[in-house]
């Protein structure tokens, strides 16, 4: 499977760069694309609404996790395991046993932004990530993680100022840690963040999901780290 079958030239080096911009920000750093690393045998994507699709009309083939099943490998597995409004404790002790019971050698995980916005002590969420990243195994299992975007700049959350930006960038930078410490690969979503800005279709009429649009876009971005050994 080749790249360039699903996307036009000028979209791909578009994703390549951005891609290449999320990964330097984050605990590894691609050095090639090569589409053949975005091979699996079974892909898991793990989270909450994010990976439910909330947001776009039609989850479930608009959504950044059925989009991703189409850019695979043909005759990869692709399950998704999420519900809105999930915590990393319910991932961890609700979603993550089915995923594992699915053996995947792929996993994508996005937690954090529920617990961020119950004002979770950070403490216990890094503690909860590093207990999910545990029992995947990154050693393993290849995991890549969406680290919290910045929920400052969007619509639905301006108001928060200040004090909002400061403490995100410390839950950005506790993903970082917990994931470089394990092996995980961090996608960092600052450089995205800043793509929608540009883009308010990329964004659903809540101010805070993504939409079909922006959907589209991260499964791009997730599919070409994928594909960088």
């Amino acid at each position: 499977m080749r790249l360039r079958d699903h996307f036009p030239k000028s979209l791909i080096r578009g994703a390549s760069r951005l891609a290449m911009t999320l990964l330097t920000a984050g605990c590894a750093v691609g050095t090639a694309f090569d589409p053949q690393s975005a091979q699996a045998d079974t892909l898991a994507a793990l989270g909450a609404s994010d990976v439910v699709g909330i947001g776009a009309r039609h989850p479930d083939r608009e959504g950044w996790v059925p989009i991703l099943a189409t850019l695979m490998s043909p005759g990869t597995r692709v399950i998704k395991v999420g519900v809105s409004g999930w915590q990393a404790h319910q991932v961890l002790d609700r979603g993550l046993p089915e995923v594992l019971r699915a053996r995947p050698d792929t996993v994508v995980l996005w937690v954090g932004v529920n617990d961020f916005l119950a004002q979770k002590p950070l403490s216990r969420f890094r503690a909860e990530l590093g207990a999910i990243l545990d029992e995947l195994d990154p050693t393993r299992t290849r995991v890549v993680v969406l680290n919290l975007p910045d929920l400052d700049r969007l619509p639905a959350f301006q108001a928060e100022g200040p004090r909002m930006r400061r403490e995100l960038l410390e839950w950005q930078q506790a993903v970082k840690e917990e994931c470089g410490r394990q092996g995980a690969l961090v996608i960092d979503l600052a450089a995205f963040s800043a793509e929608v800005d540009a883009h308010p279709e990329y964004l659903s009429a809540d101010g805070f999901h993504p939409s079909a649009h922006g959907y589209r876009r991260l499964a791009e971005i997730i599919f070409v780290i994928l594909a960088s050994p």
